[in-house]
């Protein structure tokens, strides 16, 4: 996922800021679109292949410009939810 979205979500990367340190939450080898879903009241996001559950201070209340799932993380994502940058979600229905 994620091929040539730099496209379409370049000037909307740049907007975001991480919940935690109100610093620029990713650029483009950071952030990407992923695949996301909500379990048990929370969300997970596919993050390198792995299915990782999203701290609730990690979302941001905005929605993408293709209204699906990104997720920023760190290139070498170690599987810790706290390492998340931030996830951005679909508007709710």
């Amino acid at each position: 996922m994620g091929h040539d979205h730099d496209k379409c979500h370049r000037g909307f990367y740049q907007t975001l800021e991480r919940p935690d340190t109100k610093s620029p939450c990713c650029n483009l080898t950071d952030c990407r679109p992923t695949s996301g879903r909500q379990v048990d009241g929370h969300y997970e996001v596919k993050v390198n292949g792995a299915w990782v559950s999203v701290p609730p201070a990690k979302i941001l209340k905005q929605s993408a410009p293709d209204l699906g799932f990104h997720v920023c993380a760190p290139f070498k994502f170690n599987g810790q939810p706290d390492h998340l940058y931030c996830v951005v979600v679909p508007p709710e229905i």
